[in-house]
């Protein structure tokens, strides 16, 4: 059975290496990896979710906090 874990080969278990660039869509995006140890490689999903709102500011420009 795989197991899922950002950063972790899902065959052996060991540090996997990401490599090039996020490919962004609606829902957040996906990064190609490569495992040093035992050769496998795949794509890591990310999916993006609400945090808060930052830098808020009234009509006339000041700060809310």
């Amino acid at each position: 059975m795989l197991k899922h874990k950002d950063g972790v080969c899902p065959l052996c278990g060991k540090e996997i290496e990401y490599d090039g660039y996020y490919i962004f869509d609606d829902d957040g995006a996906t990064l190609k990896w490569e495992c040093p140890s035992c050769g496998a490689t795949g794509k890591a999903g990310f999916n993006w979710v609400f945090d808060q709102h930052y830098c808020i500011q009234d009509k006339d420009g000041n700060d809310v906090e």
